[in-house]
């Protein structure tokens, strides 16, 4: 099965010159098999995508109307599919605690990005440290919700993000073992199988960078990670490449 490295870029750079620097950085890291996606923010996606390196390009957040209409401010999935846009972001942890997004919002725009042909890259997890069990039945919650009135056939083109929010490195950064990252996995991939009968690909956010990434691909269960604040900083990006090319 295909492993993903993801880099969301947030709300950075600041300009177009230190976006591309970025992007030619991560694309060094594109060369190992993985599926190397990157999301800039909205202005910079089609000027990187223009650049021609063999990555694919993702927004961090969409609307939940799949095409044009009356809705100032908002970016449209088609909008995203006709720049180019393989991925789209849906349900951070920052989304939530920020801009009060909720699961049925999500759901909604979960539809919209798969009604286009687009492919999400779908964000859950707990948002403060809980027991076991608490967070088993927490994840179930949230998957519930989201996937309400899915249709089963669009399952295999979403990405799971296991991200329990508190382990994000702006909210503290409670680092999880590459271990205790698996054991979520598979409750995760055990869950959604038995629920829907397919092979979900889970992939795990938080607090990624080039100190932890190797221990957490090593772990067969997962299926990629995501990178935040280290995909924006020159210095750690760079960390994270040498893991590739050094290994």
């Amino acid at each position: 099965m295909k492993k993903y490295i993801i880099f969301n870029w947030k709300c950075n750079p600041e300009t177009l010159v230190r976006a591309k620097r970025f992007l030619q950085l991560a694309a060094k890291t594109s060369f190992n098999g993985f599926e190397i996606v990157i999301c800039p923010p909205f202005p910079y996606i089609g000027q990187l995508k223009a650049m021609g390196f063999k990555l694919k390009i993702g927004a961090q957040n969409c609307f939940w109307e799949p095409k044009i209409g009356p809705f100032t401010g908002e970016v449209s999935p088609m909008i995203l599919k006709n720049m180019g846009c393989k991925y789209v972001i849906l349900g951070h942890s920052e989304r939530k605690r920020v801009f009060n997004e909720t699961e049925e919002t999500i759901n909604k725009k979960l539809k919209a990005v798969l009604s286009v042909g687009i492919q999400p890259i779908l964000f859950f997890g707990e948002l403060v440290l809980m027991t076991k069990i608490e967070a088993e039945k927490e994840i179930v919650r949230q998957l519930k919700t989201l996937l309400m009135g899915i249709d089963k056939k669009f399952l295999t083109k979403i990405l799971f993000v296991y991200e329990p929010a508190f382990s994000v490195s702006t909210q503290g950064g409670k680092l999880l073992s590459s271990e205790e990252v698996e054991e979520k996995q598979i409750f995760i991939k055990k869950h959604l199988n038995n629920k829907f009968n397919f092979k979900p690909v889970v992939l795990y956010g938080g607090s990624v960078d080039g100190n932890n990434i190797k221990n957490y691909l090593k772990e067969t269960k997962i299926d990629g990670v995501v990178i935040g604040q280290a995909s924006i900083n020159l210095k750690k990006l760079e960390r994270v490449v040498k893991v590739f090319i050094h290994g």
